[in-house]
């Protein structure tokens, strides 16, 4: 995988080709949002915990692939948004260690926090669209991420706070933020890493 080393972040973009997108299937956006939501609220306890580290992590890989099929002109039909279940274990190993990462980042007054969600912010849609391994994905990641760190880390922040607003009111708003900011670091993806 070679890219090309120098990039540069361009937020406003991001957010204008997702929202052109969104605007375009916004059921679809809306129900896959749903269903990560719902996964999300069985969040408590122990046992339901699991639900959100089994289910997010394909649900989120089957938006980025009904989103990368939109977004290069393919139409995407209802069942794309579930073909992240073909990389299951893949993006469910990613999840967890990234989820573990962020544990450990939250426990050390957050900074690292915001380095693992900046530098591993394109696994998922490096092992959607181009089949890497887990490690191989999150490496991948790592890599690119750090030819512009701060610029990326600044569109992590701003992902994260659109996220966090979208958990006002109950986390109903999420049902909207979160495919949204999905769609963002998939314009994101296809810029930083030169992919048609």
């Amino acid at each position: 995988m070679a890219a090309v080393s120098t990039y540069e972040v361009r937020i406003a973009d991001y957010f204008q080709q997702a929202w052109a997108l969104f605007k375009e299937r916004p059921v679809e956006y809306l129900v896959l949002g749903f269903l990560i939501t719902a996964s999300e609220w069985f969040y408590v306890g122990v046992l339901t915990s699991l639900v959100p580290l089994i289910f997010l992590p394909p649900l989120t890989g089957g938006l980025i692939y009904f989103t990368l099929k939109e977004i290069r002109g393919v139409e995407a039909d209802f069942s794309d948004m579930f073909r992240g279940f073909d990389s299951f274990l893949r993006l469910f190993i990613a999840g967890l260690l990234i989820a573990i990462f962020e544990f450990l980042g939250i426990l050390f007054c957050c900074i690292p926090y915001f380095l693992v969600i900046t530098i591993y912010l394109f696994v998922y849609q490096i092992i959607v669209d181009e089949g890497l391994d887990f490690w191989e994905a999150m490496e991948a990641s790592r890599q690119r991420v750090m030819d512009n760190f701060f610029s990326m880390l600044g569109l992590a922040i701003v992902l994260t706070l659109l996220n966090l607003a979208g958990m006002c009111f109950c986390g109903v708003g999420s049902i909207a933020t979160y495919p949204f900011t999905i769609i963002v670091g998939v314009a994101a993806y296809r810029d930083i890493f030169r992919r048609p």
